[in-house]
């Protein structure tokens, strides 16, 4: 797996994250 595959999962699941717990709108 490359760096830059790791680093947008962990990006996608964190804002999935916080757009569940608090959402912006």
């Amino acid at each position: 797996m490359s760096l830059g595959m790791m680093v947008t999962r962990l990006a996608w699941m964190a804002q999935r994250l916080v757009s569940s717990k608090s959402p912006t709108r």
